[in-house]
């Protein structure tokens, strides 16, 4: 590995940090050694998580093994020239508790924007994601609610439920299975939804968990032109985030999701003034135009005019 290193001769190490300690140590120990600097890039708040997220039961080997990795966390801590992270929210963390310079990059988007606030028939609502962590239980939240509001609409579910969550949304009338689809069909659905969804089920250990993660659909879900609603506990990073730039319809108990889903299929003025949000926070936040490269090369001390 040394010799591969030797003949590579790296002015920076670029380390994807996570909860192996082992890695950490080692870009320590080459940082040190050919007095290179570290970029330290995380998308989760792993020498934060005090709390045993592995079999979420007591456990001395959690708190032994986690010891290690805050203590390597620790070590690397002077090598680092720059931290990214997904968030604001994770930078911050990490700023309060290290001593290193901290940005956020937040996850680009590709997909066109399409502007798509205006009320339309038949209305369709839409979620498009992963069915874990008790998310189908917020979703049959949603859609009771829909059913409430005698639309003649459903939640279109895109997705592979199984087992036990499959059998509860196929109870829930007001829920249409659509299946698994590829990307062009999602693209699609996007652009062709009334209103698409995103849900967090409340749960203390998921929502402590989760509290810093962002959804992958979040960015493709405000940069597409549709609007957009979130279900989720107001403590996670990506209510906040949707909440304070108003770019979202957002919820995070039931009354909240009532007064929500109403407006997003109701009020096109109100759809019109998130649209207007989401194309501002598009361009801030989603549209990231060679900001990793950038951050790198300021960090470095290299000319990013070029």
């Amino acid at each position: 590995m040394y010799k591969w290193i030797d003949e590579v001769n790296p002015s920076a190490i670029l380390v994807v940090a996570g909860d192996n300690a082992f890695t950490l140590d080692f870009a320590r120990k080459i940082a040190k050694k050919r007095n290179i600097p570290i970029i330290l890039y995380s998308t989760e708040e792993y020498p934060f998580k005090n709390y045993n997220y592995v079999t979420k039961g007591r456990s001395l080997f959690y708190a032994i093994w986690h010891s290690k990795l805050r203590r390597a966390y620790k070590n690397i801590d002077r090598y680092i020239k720059t931290g990214i992270f997904n968030t604001d929210a994770l930078a911050e963390l990490y700023r309060k508790e290290y001593h290193y310079p901290c940005c956020a990059i937040y996850q680009s988007s590709d997909i066109d924007w399409i502007e798509n606030y205006k009320m339309t028939e038949p209305i369709r609502v839409s979620y498009l994601g992963n069915l874990g962590l008790n998310r189908h239980k917020a979703l049959i939240d949603i859609a009771k609610i829909i059913g409430e509001m005698s639309l003649g609409a459903t939640l279109d579910i895109y997705g592979n439920p199984i087992g036990q969550v499959k059998a509860e949304l196929e109870n829930c009338p007001y829920i249409s299975l659509k299946g698994f689809v590829g990307y062009d069909e999602v693209v699609n659905v996007i652009h062709n939804s009334t209103l698409l969804v995103h849900a967090e089920f409340r749960d203390d250990f998921y929502t402590r968990d989760l509290k810093y993660a962002f959804s992958t659909k979040i960015a493709d879900s405000v940069c597409s032109g549709t609007p957009f609603l979130i279900y989720a506990p107001n403590e996670l990073a990506e209510t906040q985030f949707l909440r304070e730039r108003g770019c979202a319809f957002v919820a995070s108990d039931i009354e909240e999701l009532k007064s929500q889903l109403k407006l997003a299929l109701s009020d096109e003025n109100a759809r019109k003034e998130k649209s207007e949000k989401a194309n501002i926070v598009r361009n801030r936040c989603f549209t990231n135009n060679g900001q990793f490269q950038n951050v790198l090369k300021a960090a470095l001390g290299e000319n990013t005019s070029g």
